[in-house]
């Protein structure tokens, strides 16, 4: 499994929208050090998911659609498919490390169960907690 740098990104421009404010792609941009040709490109990306929506017009850009406490990490890591795929072997029609084409070797198994575990630890908890400022107690 690979965080890819898309993936980073994708991230990043929830947490610059994590105000709930419509930002201007330039913005976004610049508040996240993101080229402004990958924010378009994720910010395409996220709208299909259903993560952003868009505004038109002068005072247009891009805000959240979903809730920020009602987003995870999965939420974001699926928008590029295959980006939490183990290997080819977990996702194709047969392993080819079986004996018989339609069994499941152990190998295979064993990536499944990874890649369940991981995207249920990644569906846990929300973009909300994961940006949590912590504030120093009072002393």
């Amino acid at each position: 499994m690979l965080i890819t740098r898309e993936s980073e990104y994708a991230i990043r421009m929830v947490r610059a929208l994590a105000d709930n404010e419509v930002k201007s792609v330039g913005r976004i941009s610049d508040d996240e050090r993101i080229p402004p040709k990958w924010a378009y490109k994720i910010l395409k990306k996220m709208e299909r998911a259903k993560l952003v929506k868009s505004f038109y017009g002068v005072n247009g850009g891009y805000q959240l659609d979903k809730e920020i406490s009602k987003i995870t990490m999965l939420d974001i890591l699926t928008i590029n498919e295959n980006s939490l795929r183990f290997s080819e072997c977990a996702h194709g029609p047969s392993c080819s490390h079986a004996t018989h084409s339609l069994d499941e070797c152990a190998i295979t198994q064993e990536f499944k169960g990874l890649q369940n575990a991981v995207k249920w630890l990644l569906s846990e908890r929300t973009m909300a907690e994961i940006f949590e400022v912590k504030r120093p107690s009072a002393v």
